[in-house]
This record gives structure tokens, sequence and C-alpha cells, in this order.
């Protein structure tokens, strides 16, 4: 009789050292699996959610909350670029420094700078409203409605501005780190194991609260669903989903994230030890096939709605860089740069042990080498911070 195939004799997924060549179909299909993996959470941290504390109809800066596109724009650009610096580990000359890490280390905005940017739009604004401020212009049209509200035109601008400067003097704490790097106490005082250790170990749970948020609908959807039942006695809506617009946690989210989650799950049982390497791909490709011919019929319209719109791709431009849109000017706000330094510290324990775990799974094994690319990798990300802020990009 005919063997079925037993699931135990598939092959584990391959496992891959530092300098192990590798096809270029496996190296662009590894490399687009992390691309779009990282895409949504650069742009939900690198500006969407930045301008979108300008996009309230009782806080409102019309030059920020247009620009929110752009600023996601700058984001990917600043982490795609950054990301070869980081990539590509450079000898300086004359030093026994390095900047770079030489692995696989894929830069991005990061989330611990988030709710400092966001408090620093939302209280620049209201801080305007509240002093009179000559570019809040009453009864001025909220968006693309007939509402008429107040709009701080270029105070959100200026905050966001001014979030990037002094992100970026708070940065240069990264790079004195990494220049000090090599001696002793600043490893196992500043940065000990289990500080380190903690910092990764946090760096998953907050990537695990985020795909539960996006599961249920989207981030700000469900950060606000508490604060918003209690001040209008109702759900929060996500629009994140095209046409589709359901409360946090509706069943159509949840089968969506079920698609993709489950498919995961099947390519893992039975894949090929190239499907395996590649699942998240595969996976999120069937999630966005499901989500294209899904639709939704709307229970009061009647009206068949979809989870896909093209309508901000249809209005953004056909090629856009940094500074072509908005320039934000780079200030210093001394009340928020101790907090802000204070993220620069989180970061900086986090690239530690990113890279120390990087190195790991690269099956580098001297202390001396990882060490030395721990501080490659900590200069790379003071500096591309600095380089990201300068380009209206929140520091990576």
């Amino acid at each position: 009789p005919r063997r079925v195939r037993s699931l135990r004799a598939v092959a584990p997924p391959m496992y891959l050292a530092k300098d192990e060549k590798l096809p270029l179909a496996l190296s662009l299909s590894f490399g687009l699996q992390h691309m779009l993996a990282m895409c949504v959470g650069i742009a939900t941290s690198g500006g969407m959610l930045h301008a979108n504390e300008a996009c309230w109809s009782f806080r409102y800066d019309s030059e920020l909350c247009d620009r929110q596109s752009f600023l996601v724009s700058c984001s990917w650009l600043a982490s795609g670029l950054l990301t070869i610096i980081q990539v590509f580990r450079l000898r300086i000359v004359g030093t026994p420094y390095s900047i770079g890490t030489g692995l696989v280390s894929v830069m991005g905005t990061s989330f611990t700078f988030l709710p400092m940017g966001q408090a620093m739009i939302t209280n620049y604004i209201e801080d305007a409203k509240a002093t009179g401020d000559p570019r809040c212009l009453p009864n001025m049209p909220y968006k693309d409605t007939d509402t008429l509200v107040t709009d701080c035109q270029g105070v959100g601008v200026e905050a966001y501005g001014k979030f990037l400067g002094t992100a970026a003097v708070a940065s240069i704490f990264e790079i004195l780190i990494a220049l000090t790097f090599n001696k002793k106490i600043v490893r196992e005082k500043m940065f000990p194991p289990v500080v380190v250790g903690m910092a990764v170990l946090m760096i998953g749970g907050a990537l695990i609260s985020g795909g539960m948020k996006y599961f249920g609908g989207g981030v700000f959807c469900a950060q606000n669903m508490l604060s918003r039942s209690a001040s209008f006695g109702g759900p929060q809506i996500c629009n994140e989903s095209g046409e589709v617009m359901l409360a946090f946690g509706a069943g159509q989210y949840w089968g969506l994230g079920l698609s993709v989650v489950l498919m995961g799950i099947l390519i893992q049982m039975l894949g090929s030890p190239y499907l395996k390497s590649t699942f998240l791909f595969w996976s999120m490709m069937f999630g966005c096939l499901v989500s294209a011919i899904a639709t939704y019929k709307d229970p009061a319209t009647g009206e068949t709605l979809g989870y896909w719109t093209d309508t901000r791709i249809s209005n953004a431009p056909v090629f856009t860089f940094f500074w072509s849109e908005i320039q934000f000017t780079p200030g210093f706000a001394i009340e928020y740069f101790l907090p802000l330094l204070i993220c620069s510290f989180i970061t900086t324990a986090e690239t530690i042990g990113d890279v120390k775990m990087t190195a790991k799974f690269s099956k580098v094994t001297d202390e001396a080498e990882i060490i030395a690319r721990q501080q490659g990798g900590v200069l790379a990300d003071g500096v591309n911070s600095i380089i990201a802020c300068l380009c209206g990009s929140p520091p990576n």
C-alpha cells in the first residue's frame, strides 16, 4: 500500500550562517518577507500616528494632518537607506571602531519614541489654542467636510520639528556609548546581560501586543477603545481596512487575521524547508488574497464594501523624497530632553541585545567579535537616528 507522508519526516527550516552563500531567488524572498513584515510597523510609528494627533476636529493642524502620507514615505525611505549603513559594516580608518554590524540588522522607526512625539504635538496644539496663538484660525473647514473647526496651522509642524531636533540631540548618547563600549565597566554596569535580556524580551512582548491590536482592526482603535467608550458611550470604529469600518475586535477582522495564522501553521506542518523559511511571506500573501476577494455587506444600507481601496494610492504623488513637500525645522525643547534621553538609553539596550542574538543565530561565537559588532551596531544606530531626524523621520 502507498505510504502517507509523515509530518515528522518534513525537514526543518534552513539554518544559515553569516557568510553562507544564498541563491538569488532565496535572498530576494528573505528580504521581501522581512520588508513586508516591517512595512506596517514603520508606517505606524514613523509618521501615521504622529500626524494623526493633529487630525482631530478638536485638535487640528491642517499642515501636519495633510502630510500624513508624506511622513510615512519619509520613514520608509530613511529605514531602507539607513539599513545599508547598518548591514554593511565599515571600519573607521585610524580607529578601533566600526560602524554597522555586518549582520542582518534591519533599521526601522522605533516605537519607543512614539509616545513622546505624540505628546509634544498634542501639547503644543492645545497650548496654542488656550493662549490664543494667532496661527489658530477659527471657523476653518475640517478636512474635506463642511464642519468648521479651529485650525492651528503650522503649530503641529513646529512641534514635530522640535521633537525631531530634541531626539537627534538625545541620540548623541548612543554615539558616546558606542565610543566607550570597549570598556568593561560600560558593558557590565550600564548594560548588564539581565537588562539587555529583558530589553529583548520586552521587544517580543511589544510585538505580540502590536500584533493583537492589528488582529482586532488596528493600533489606533485598539488604543482608544476604552477612552472612546468612557467619553462617548460607543466603541471606537477602525478605519484601516478599506471601505469596511467596524468596531475593534469585530469578527471580520479576526477572520482575516486567522487566515494568515492558519496558512502559516499549514506551511510549517507540510511545507518544504524553503517554504518554512519564507512562511511569513506566503502567509501574508494568502491573507492579502482573502481580503481582496472578501466583501462586507453593510446591514444598515445593504451596500457591499471591500477591504481594499486605492484612494491613498491615487492621491499620492508618483515620486517623493525627503523635504520635497514640507521641511520640518529642527528645534530643541529642553523640557522634553530628559524623557527622550531615557528613550535613547532604552533603544541602546535594545540594540545591544538585538545584535547579540543576531550574532548567535548567525553562528558568530567569538565573544570579542560579538562585542565589536555590538559597538558598530550601537554607533550606527546613533548616527542613523540623527540622520533620520534630519530627513523628517523619527529615530531608527
